[in-house]
């Protein structure tokens, strides 16, 4: 059984075992070589790379940092040998620190000795950091603060609150049974995808789920549904997310069944986790159509849309670093043996990114399984093959149980 530990010590060490285990499930862009250079009031940062990068980033306050996510890059020396540049005198740069964001996606932060102007662009293979004095205005500035504050002291006291309750386990016993939260997609009034032979998914989903409950309960998990079918009108993300939080699950699981309206050809399965920005069209999509008219629901308790740019940064952060790394660690278990029984629509053979409401979470690893898409002939025969939910519903628990199996896992 897993050590109990509090998750959040661990989670830095979390995302270089996960570097170490992604290597290689994907040929990804290289690190050639980095340089900073620091004159007066300026600083230029180069990052030159073997073909072009993908990147987002953004700045955090209290304290100032600037945030570089480089999609599907590998740590590498180069990269790691960007920390050992930082020169003491530089005007904005007090030292570099690299995570994983996700299983895709390195993580470049800069911990800044004062607000930064940055501007980033790429020419070529090569990415250019500009950082310049940054001019605010008062109000500004003391409005930023004070949500921040208010936003990170929430975010503390969740941590503290998780402290509190590990320590409290680990006194009354050093080993317990590990609970699982299933949440059988859609329901009540909401059939979700409909077949071409009259399949619903509300009802494919929920078959999935006692199934893969029955397996973990053999397994020894201690196993909750959402729902068991008899909801009456639509089935909500909040109260799902909430039954998942009173029973303290350490994992939560989703079972949907694909659609795509304009397409019948299109086949297979993904397991997605939750990401503020999608790594494709086709998980942007998905969002889309599972989110529905819930797309800005609030699941964590915390403001998903805050106005203030700093402060919604400073909790997508928050999210990436306390979740992100064990959920893609879970989906992906899950996905290399359920790739044993149909396609995988991700080429690299990974789990996909998507802002996906029902995984908006801070405190558990949490995945979707698409089973296979309802709107294809083939898959919806599969979709109504016992034969074919044993085999699925075995690989997705062999695969949840192969995460917590591993002593890299930590319960919170």
């Amino acid at each position: 059984m897993a050590k109990i530990a509090n998750k959040g010590i661990f989670i830095l060490l979390m995302g270089l075992i996960l570097t170490l285990l992604t290597t290689a499930l994907w040929a990804a862009p290289k690190l050639i070589s980095g340089s900073i250079d620091a004159q007066n009031k300026q600083t230029k940062i180069v990052l030159q790379t073997n073909e072009k990068l993908e990147y987002r980033y953004f700045t955090l306050t209290q304290p100032d940092r600037l945030v570089i996510d480089m999609k599907g890059i590998l740590q590498n020396d180069a990269l790691l040998d960007m920390a050992k540049k930082v020169n003491k005198n530089d005007y904005f740069v007090n030292k570099i620190r690299l995570g994983q964001q996700n299983a895709q996606t390195v993580r470049m932060v800069f911990d800044l000795k004062r607000p930064v102007l940055a501007k980033i662009n790429a020419n070529n293979n090569n990415l250019i950091v500009q950082l310049t004095e940054k001019q605010t205005s008062k109000n500004t500035e003391n409005n930023t603060q004070t949500e921040s504050a208010s936003l990170w002291e929430h975010y503390q006291q969740i941590k503290k609150d998780t402290k509190d309750k590990t320590a409290q386990k680990n006194k009354k016993d050093q080993k317990r049974q590990i609970i699982v939260m299933l949440d059988p997609g859609h329901g009540g009034t909401d059939p979700g995808a409909v077949g071409q032979r009259n399949t619903y998914e509300k009802h494919v989903a929920l078959q999935f789920a006692k199934t893969i409950q029955s397996k973990l309960e053999q397994k020894g998990y201690k196993v909750y549904l959402t729902h068991n079918g008899d909801i009456k009108g639509k089935l909500l993300f909040t109260p799902r997310r909430e039954k998942a939080h009173k029973v303290n699950a350490d994992a939560f699981v989703s079972i949907h069944a694909n659609s795509m309206e304009n397409n019948s050809k299109v086949r297979g399965s993904s397991v997605l986790i939750w990401s503020l920005n999608a790594d494709s069209e086709r998980a942007e999509r998905l969002a889309e159509s599972e989110n529905g008219q819930e797309k800005n629901v609030d699941i964590s308790g915390v403001a998903e849309h805050i106005e203030n740019k700093n402060a919604r940064q400073i909790y997508t952060s928050m999210q990436d670093e306390y979740n992100s790394a064990e959920s893609a660690r879970l989906g992906n278990n899950i996905l290399k043996r359920i790739a044993k029984h149909n396609i995988v629509l991700n080429k690299n053979k990974t789990v996909d990114l998507a802002d996906l409401a029902v995984l908006r979470s801070l405190d558990m690893p949490s995945v979707l399984i698409e089973l296979a898409f309802i709107s294809n002939l083939e898959d919806e025969k599969l979709l109504n093959s016992s034969t074919f939910r044993e085999k699925m519903s075995d690989s997705i628990a062999n695969g949840i149980d192969a995460y917590f199996k591993d002593p890299k896992t930590i319960l919170k």
